[in-house]
C-alpha cells in the first residue's frame, strides 16, 4: 500500500483524536487510543512512511507533545480535569472505499507472500512448476566367465565375420565394474505438448559408442566421464488416449529384450491410440517411422537411406483383482538393411560401401560386399538376408494371492523376410564365402530365422519397500537371422544372435527407489562349428529420483 494511503488512514485517525467527545468514549478509552496513535506514527518514521517533521505535525493536531516522538513513553498521562473537552468531528468514509481498501490490501499481501516465499504455493517461480526432473542410478558388477575349451578369438572372429581383432577374449574370465547414469526433465510447452530431454553417461564418441548400452567403465584410469543425449523430443497429446512423439525416444513399442536392448532409442515418428473400451479392457494401436542412416545418394554412393517402419496392435485387460493381461502382435520392416554388392567395373569400386552396416555385433549371415571389386583385400560384410519381422508378445500378471504376484512373460519373433532365392540372386559369387554351420550348411541353405523368450516372475510385494523381494528366471533362443544382431541386448554373451540362453536372479527393494539384483545369464551358441559360450553375473544397485 502506498504511502498517499497509509497518510489517508493516519489523517483519518488523527482527526478522530481531535474531535472525539468525552460524552461518546470515556477518559481511559480515549487514552488509550492516542497511546495507539502515538506507536502507529512512531512505527511509520521508523520505517521511512512519514518524515520526522510530517509526524511532529500530526502530533499536534491531535493534542500530544511532539517531544513525545523520539521518547520512550508508551502511555500517555491522563488530562487534567480543567482541560477542555475535544470536539467530535469524525469523517465518513463511504462502503465502496473500505471494500476497495481491504482488496488493495489483501492483494499487496498476497504479492509479498509470493515474493518472500512464505508458503508453498509462491515457493518457487511459476515455469519450475512446469518440469518435471527424473534420473536413474545404476552401479554393476559384471563378470563373465569363459570355459576353457571354448575357441580361440581368431576362430570366433573367422566364422562370425567379423574383423579380425574385434573378439579380444574368449577364454580367460574376466570383471568389470560399470556406471550407468542418466538425468533428464520433461517440460510442459504450452497446452497439449510436452518435451523430453535425458542426459546420459558414456565413454566414447559417436563412432565408437554403442547404441544399445550405457555401461560406463569404470577402469578409465580416473577420466572424467562424458555426456550424451539419449532422448530429445517433442509429445503433441490432443486427446487422452492418443498422442505423438518426435525425435528420439525410449521403445515405443511392448515387447521384451529378444527383438532390443533395453537401453535403445528410437528416432522419428510415433502416433499411437490407447482407447478404453470398459473398466476393464483397453486397446494399444502403435505406427512409426524411425531412421537408421542417412546415406548422400550421388555419383559416389548407391546406398540407400535405411529405415525401420513398425505397426503395433494389442490390448490390456485388468481384473477386479487387480491381475493383469498385456498382447501385442508387431510388424518390423527394415528397409534397405540388406547388403549390395560393389560393382567389378573398377577395382576399388565402393558405390555400395554404405550398404555395411556402421555398427554390428555378431551371429547373423554376413556377405563380403567387396567380393568382385577387392577380393584379395580387406572385405567388407553386410547383411546376407532382409529383415521383416512378425513378433507375438503377452504377459501375464496373476494377483489374486496378493501380497504374492506371479508373472508369465512370453514374446516369439520370425523373420518372413528371408527368402533364399532373393539372396542368392542378390550376393551372387559371394555365396562361396559364407562360412558353414556344424551341418556342413551356410546360412543361405539352412535359414535360422525364429526366436523366442519365457519368463516366469515371483513377487511379493510393490519394489517400493523394504522386504519386498522378486524370484525371476526363464530361457531365451534366438537364431542366426531372427533378427538384426546389431540391436540386441549385450547381457546375454555380450549381445548379437546365434544363441541360446538360460537366465535366473533374485531382485530385493532396499527402500522405495533403491532396488538391488543379483543374476546369471548362461550363454551358449545354437549351430557354430566353434565353440564360444559365456557366463555372465550380475550384481545391480540401481535407483531412481
Amino acid at each position: 500500500m502506498n504511502s498517499k494511503k497509509i497518510a489517508v488512514l493516519v489523517g483519518i485517525c488523527v482527526m478522530c483524536a481531535i474531535g472525539m467527545p468525552a460524552r461518546a468514549q470515556s477518559v481511559e478509552s480515549i487514552d488509550q487510543f492516542k497511546v495507539t496513535l502515538l506507536n502507529l506514527i512512531r512505527a511509520l518514521v521508523d520505517q521511512g512512511v512519514l518524515t520526522a517533521g510530517k509526524a511532529q505535525d500530526m502530533l499536534r493536531q491531535a493534542g500530544l507533545d511532539p517531544a513525545l516522538l523520539n521518547g520512550q513513553v508508551t502511555q500517555v498521562p491522563a488530562p487534567s480535569a480543567e482541560a477542555p473537552k475535544p470536539v467530535v468531528r469524525v469523517p465518513y468514509v463511504p462502503e465502496t472505499v473500505k471494500d476497495e481498501m481491504r482488496n488493495e490490501i489483501r492483494q499487496e499481501v498476497l504479492a509479498q507472500a509470493h515474493a518472500e516465499r512464505w508458503g508453498d504455493p509462491g515457493a518457487l517461480p511459476e515455469w519450475l512448476s512446469r518440469f518435471n526432473v527424473y534420473g536413474d542410478m545404476r552401479i554393476r558388477y559384471q563378470r563373465e566367465d569363459y570355459p576353457s575349451e571354448n575357441s580361440v578369438p581368431q576362430a570366433v572372429d573367422a566364422w562370425y565375420q567379423l574383423p579380425f581383432g574385434t573378439t579380444r577374449n574368449s577364454q580367460t574370465s574376466r570383471q568389470q565394474e560399470l556406471v550407468r547414469a542418466r538425468a533428464g526433465f520433461d517440460a510442459q510447452m504450452g497446452e497439449n505438448f510436452v518435451t523430453q530431454l535425458r542426459v546420459v553417461a558414456v565413454n566414447g564418441d559417436t563412432l565408437t559408442a554403442s547404441p544399445v548400452t550405457y555401461n560406463v567403465d569404470e577402469a578409465s584410469y580416473g577420466r572424467p566421464f562424458s555426456a550424451g543425449i539419449d532422448l530429445a523430443n517433442i509429445q503433441w497429446k490432443p486427446l487422452p488416449m492418443a498422442k505423438a512423439t518426435l525425435g528420439r525416444m525410449a521403445n515405443p513399442y511392448l515387447g521384451s529384450d529378444l527383438i532390443f536392448a533395453s537401453d535403445l532409442s528410437f528416432d522419428g515418428i510415433v502416433a499411437s491410440v490407447e482407447p478404453q473400451f470398459s473398466a476393464h479392457w483397453s486397446g494399444l494401436f502403435t505406427a512409426g517411422m524411425h531412421p537408421l542412416t542417412s546415406n548422400w545418394v550421388g555419383p559416389y554412393n548407391s546406398a540407400s537411406n535405411q529405415w525401420l517402419y513398425a505397426a503395433q496392435l494389442g490390448g490390456k485387460w485388468t481384473a477386479a483383482s487387480e491381475s493383469k493381461l498385456q498382447f501385442a502382435a508387431t510388424y518390423y520392416d527394415y528397409v534397405a538393411l540388406e547388403g549390395q554388392l560393389n560393382p567389378p567395373a573398377v577395382l576399388g569400386n565402393t558405390l555400395n560401401a554404405l550398404s555395411a552396416p556402421p555398427f554390428r555385433i555378431l551371429g547373423n549371415t554376413m556377405f563380403n560386399i567387396n567380393w568382385y571389386s577387392d577380393p584379395n583385400n580387406a572385405p567388407a560384410y553386410a547383411y546376407a538376408s532382409k529383415f521383416r519381422l512378425v513378433n507375438a508378445f503377452a504377459s501375464y500378471e496373476l494377483a489374486s494371492f496378493d501380497p504374492m504376484h506371479l508373472a508369465f512373460t512370453a514374446d516369439w519373433v520370425r523373420n518372413v523376410g528371408f527368402n533364399t532365392n532373393e539372396i542368392s540372386k542378390r550376393i551372387q559369387g559371394a555365396v562361396a564365402g559364407l562360412p558353414t554351420d556344424a551341418n556342413g550348411l551356410n546360412g543361405i541353405q539352412r535359414p535360422r530365422v525364429t526366436g523366442y523368450r519365457a519368463e516366469f516372475d515371483l513377487t511379493r510385494g510393490d519394489m517400493k519397500h523394504l522386504g519386498s523381494w522378486q524370484l525371476f528366471g526363464g530361457y531365451r533362443y534366438l537364431e542366426r537371422d531372427a533378427v538384426p544382431d546389431a540391436f540386441t541386448s549385450l547381457d546375454y554373451r555380450l549381445g548379437g544372435t546365434d544363441q541360446k540362453a538360460t537366465f535366473a536372479g533374485v531382485r530385493a527393494a532396499l527402500s522405495s527407489r533403491v532396488n538391488m539384483r543379483v543374476s546369471l545369464q548362461s550363454a551358449k551358441s545354437i549351430d557354430a562349428p566353434i565353440k564360444y559360450d559365456i557366463d555372465m553375473w550380475f550384481i545391480d544397485l540401481y535407483g531412481t529420483f
